[in-house]
């Protein structure tokens, strides 16, 4: 997962402006979101909040900017996503 490469290299203190870190950055742009787990759908789904959230904090930057030249601040809309995830749903 792209998300716990950025992690593990935040810890063995490998900086932003790396060639390896710059690439996994680039992943996220081409495939941001908060929809689903990238390739994977709602199989863990919430792993990859914890480990989104994990890596982006560790990047530093507040607003991705996506491979559409959309900006967003993925806390917020991380906490959007998963409080509607988290939200019973009722039938009947």
């Amino acid at each position: 997962m792209t998300y716990a490469g950025i992690l593990s290299y935040s810890y063995a203190n490998v900086k932003k402006g790396d060639p390896r870190v710059e690439a996994a950055v680039n992943w996220i742009r081409e495939h941001y979101t908060v929809d689903e787990n990238p390739g994977v759908g709602q199989k863990t789904v919430y792993y990859y909040y914890m480990v989104f959230a994990k890596a982006l904090q560790a990047y530093g930057e507040p607003i991705i900017v996506d491979a559409k030249n959309r900006p967003h601040n993925w806390r917020e809309t991380l906490a959007r996503s998963s409080c509607s995830c988290s939200t019973p749903r009722v039938t009947g």
